[in-house]
């Protein structure tokens, strides 16, 4: 597999890299199409190799940083790779010479690291997911950041995240999907439940705390829906028979456990990644809740959605983010059937009105959703100055 990544020959020069390929096709929409891009794979990597590459590689390799080695949490030899898969990166990047690296991945370790270290080199991340407490990326650091909002900047110095420069301006994909001030619509359901099912992923701790926060959410959801005849429906996280659809430390797969909370009082809805139907389901729904943090609850938030965090791990650490106005942990029936009445009866106007300034620091969309064209104008501004 290996060998049939690797590569004898260097990449051109390019004014700009992409660093990771995933939703590459949003990154095209921003950069000016005069400059020429280059993409480095990472799912599965591309490997070059040739004179110059080994050249550069061995000028880097007394720089190793033995601290960085001896303090890896997964060991010494763990360490060992990580520094030199880092000088490789280091290495190709400069002998491509781009004018920026971007990624949409603004939490990998090793675009962190290359943005630290290389200083003559834009580095700029967009945003694509909520950064939490207890995720506590190692080495974050991004010289330019397109964030979600305002609540970034300061709450990314509370976990130790470095960034030298923000840009809020919303989410990208949820620009391409959503759009500010609609016309009422006339609601298909009451009440949208965005899965957390985490998937076949080794059942950590923070996995069981979801599932357990998630359960108790629908069990009091679905006497809830039951009792007061409400519309509502589950959006699925995975793919159908994926490799996350099935979950062994629980027996069940996805539609499994909501069918067997819900029965047939919802909608389960496939999700599809293609056409991104969850904006359409949040279009279609008055109040979007799930029960632990994702980062689409806050894209809706962002466009004028009434949306809730519901929060029974018994632990702020996933939570932390959130105001709370927008996140719940009332346990007994009693108090979650009259907060959802609330929210349910409260009109559309006066929700964005009690939430308009919450909503921007959480998510500052531009305004007239002219997002491609902001985001563009500043990177063209960051590469002029470096």
């Amino acid at each position: 597999m290996l060998f049939r990544r690797l590569k004898f020959s260097i990449p051109k020069h390019s004014d700009f890299i992409i660093f990771d390929e995933v939703h590459s096709q949003y990154l095209f929409k921003i950069i000016n199409k005069e400059y020429t891009v280059y993409i480095i794979k990472q799912r599965p990597p591309d490997y070059f190799i040739n004179f110059s590459l080994l050249k550069k590689i061995i000028i880097f390799l007394p720089k190793l940083s033995l601290v960085k080695i001896y303090n890896h949490p997964r060991g010494i030899l763990v360490g060992v790779l990580s520094e030199v898969r880092l000088i490789y990166y280091r290495s190709l990047i400069l002998l491509i010479k781009p004018k920026a690296v971007i990624t949409f991945i603004d939490n990998n370790v090793i675009f962190n690291e290359l943005s630290q270290s290389l200083k003559k080199i834009s580095f700029i991340g967009i945003q694509n997911g909520l950064r939490l407490f207890h995720e506590k990326a190692r080495n974050y650091h991004v010289q330019h950041l397109f964030s979600f909002g305002n609540n970034e900047s300061t709450y990314f110095k509370n976990i130790g995240y470095e960034v030298e420069n923000f840009y809020p301006c919303g989410s990208f994909i949820a620009s391409q999907h959503l759009r500010n001030k609609q016309e009422p619509l006339s609601h298909k359901y009451d009440i949208l439940i965005v899965s957390c099912w985490r998937g076949n992923i080794g059942y950590p701790i923070d996995q069981v705390d979801s599932m357990n926060s998630m359960r108790e959410m629908d069990t009091l959801l679905s006497k809830y829906i039951k009792k007061n005849n409400i519309k509502a429906a589950v959006a699925f996280r995975n793919e159908r028979d994926g490799v996350h659809w099935f979950v062994p430390e629980i027996g069940k797969n996805e539609e499994e456990y909501f069918h067997d909370i819900y029965g047939n009082s919802v909608d389960l809805i496939d999700v599809d990644f293609k056409s991104r139907n969850i904006y359409s389901l949040i279009n279609q729904s008055e109040l979007i809740v799930s029960g632990f943090s994702t980062s689409v609850l806050l894209e809706a938030y962002g466009y004028q959605k009434k949306i809730m965090y519901y929060n029974f791990t018994n632990r702020n650490i996933y939570h932390s983010i959130f105001d709370h106005s927008i996140k719940s942990n009332k346990s007994d029936y009693i108090s979650f059937s009259k907060e959802l009445d609330l929210l349910l009866k409260t009109s559309q106007n006066k929700y964005n009105k009690e939430h308009q300034l919450n909503m921007k620091h959480y998510m500052s969309v531009i305004e007239n959703d002219n997002y491609i064209e902001y985001v563009s104008n500043q990177i063209n501004q960051i590469i002029e100055k470096n």
